[in-house]
């Protein structure tokens, strides 16, 4: 007991005499949580500085300067746009009118100053009440607790204080442990679409060090691998008029860097189970297995980052089927989730964006996940209701779910068909082997763009490359032969 004493105590004295502070750390994505508002994020954009201030522009995020009709992804993080390091180690942050706000991390206990002058000229004076050890996402470290209160012209406290239910934290070593919506103090505007109330957030989570909840980029989200595989069930109605029912399995089968535009593109092949039921008229139904190819891109040099205040959400709070949580999700992997409002960009109205607020003809939710993409979604538009969620998926060696299986009662036969020669040149014919009947042949580029589609008899044996058509891997498809869709790759040389 002693030992833990005598370390806690050295703990406490080395951080005493630290140089630390900051209450924004360079390289940190911090995200912090309030019941009422969800996750928010603070991350630095850029660092300016001049002879004696640094000054840290926070990433920015969507504002529609008092008017509903037109939001522009320009606007200052909830934080304010900015916070200025002055020589002496004072931090000023400003509201969203571009006031001072001051905070002196590096004062003693009991030292007070003035946070924020209103115009009247009475104040907010804030004061560092205690400094102790504190316990936060399985960490712990010296933590100084800031308190406010309003004060009039004459430097007499105002009772009841308006800002008893307001406190700072900062961390020495982690920065802010909990704060307020600064840019919204003393903003009247209070309809504004993105005003948040003074409430205190805590924080739940630190990119650098991989602490609790993190921010994703996309490069975070599609980051697959060949052979990763993800299982959907998707249905779509309109009322009792019809319905599609779909299984479908995606299965990377390519990653390819692309150095022109640095990037990271991968091939999908996309096997479906279509199911289509027409309650006005069964002879429409339609029971078929096809197999097509898709193509996602991922820029690595300037990936999507998601705006700070769209939901980090924690696994065992996500999406499932219908909309109803389970209690641990795909492996307890982190998910962004957006419900319900969303943005449209109108060209004519100059940079300007529409909210797409929902309405009783449209609404959707939509959720991608860490390292799987879009895990679900659930969407309704008019008279039209669709849902499609994963329910199973591959990693390596992880796997979550049950896994679909799509089969054809003439597989047999499907399987007997192939190609050759491969590789073959452009111009030159490539032959099928097995088919009985007659097949409608296809070829593809990695891209999924068409380049011939022909019917081909089974006494014709096969079909010529175009002549013109540049090197590289191509997919043959095959259909027929009382089968399902058949994909074989090609390489064709010039």
């Amino acid at each position: 007991m002693k030992k833990v004493f005598f370390a806690c105590f050295v703990l406490f004295e080395t951080a005493c005499f630290a140089q630390n502070w900051a209450p924004i750390v360079k390289n940190n994505v911090s995200a912090f949580y309030n019941s009422q508002n969800g996750i928010y994020a603070i991350k630095i954009d850029s660092i300016t500085t001049t002879e004696n201030d640094s000054v840290f522009h926070f990433y920015k995020t969507w504002d529609d300067g008092g008017d509903y009709s037109c939001f522009k992804p320009n606007g200052a993080s909830w934080i304010g746009a900015n916070a200025t390091k002055k020589l002496n180690d004072t931090w000023l942050f400003s509201n969203y009118e571009g006031e001072p706000l001051a905070l002196h991390p590096k004062a003693n206990i009991d030292s007070t100053w003035v946070f924020y002058t209103f115009p009247d000229g009475s104040k907010v004076n804030c004061t560092i009440s205690q400094a102790s050890i504190e316990h936060f996402l399985g960490v712990e470290d010296l933590v100084k607790t800031f308190t406010f209160i309003q004060v009039d012209e004459s430097g007499l406290p105002v009772v009841p204080n308006p800002y008893d239910n307001l406190s700072v934290k900062i961390a020495k070593n982690f920065g802010f442990v909990k704060l307020f919506p600064l840019r919204h103090f003393n903003y009247s505007y209070n309809d504004h679409y993105l005003h948040m109330e003074l409430e205190n957030f805590d924080i739940v989570g630190i990119s650098k060090f991989e602490l609790g909840k993190t921010v994703m980029s996309e490069v975070d989200i599609y980051n697959y691998n060949i052979g990763d595989e993800f299982h959907y069930s998707k249905t779509k109605h309109c009322y009792t008029n019809w319905l599609v029912e779909e299984e479908i399995i995606k299965t990377v089968i390519e990653k390819q860097f692309v150095e022109l535009n640095y990037s990271m593109r991968y091939n999908f092949m996309v096997k479906t189970h279509h199911f289509y039921t027409d309650n006005v008229n069964p002879d429409n139904n339609v029971d078929s297995i096809f197999i097509k190819f898709e193509i996602e891109t991922i820029s690595l040099s300037n990936p999507h980052i998601y705006f700070p205040e769209e939901v980090i959400l924690h696994t065992d709070e996500g999406y499932a089927a219908d909309g109803y949580s389970q209690d641990v999700w795909a492996n307890d992997r982190i998910q962004i989730d957006q419900q319900g409002l969303g943005f449209g960009y109108n060209q004519e109205s100059g940079d300007c964006w529409h909210p797409l607020i929902p309405t009783k003809e449209q609404s959707y939710s939509y959720v991608v996940a860490e390292g799987i993409g879009c895990i679900g979604y659930e969407s309704a538009i008019n008279e039209s209701f669709e849902n499609k969620y994963i329910v199973y998926y591959k990693k390596g060696d992880e796997t979550w779910g049950t896994p679909l299986v799509i089969t054809s009662t003439t597989t047999f036969e499907a399987n007997k068909l192939n190609i050759y020669p491969n590789p073959v040149k452009a111009g030159e014919m490539v032959y099928i082997s097995g088919a009985t009947s007659q097949l409608l042949v296809s070829i593809t580029n990695t891209a999924g763009e068409l380049v011939r589609n022909v019917k081909v008899n089974s006494s014709e044996n096969g079909i010529v490359i175009p002549k013109n058509i540049p090197a590289g891997i191509y997919f043959i498809t095959l259909q027929g032969n009382g089968a399902e869709r058949i994909v074989r790759k090609v390489i064709v040389l010039n």
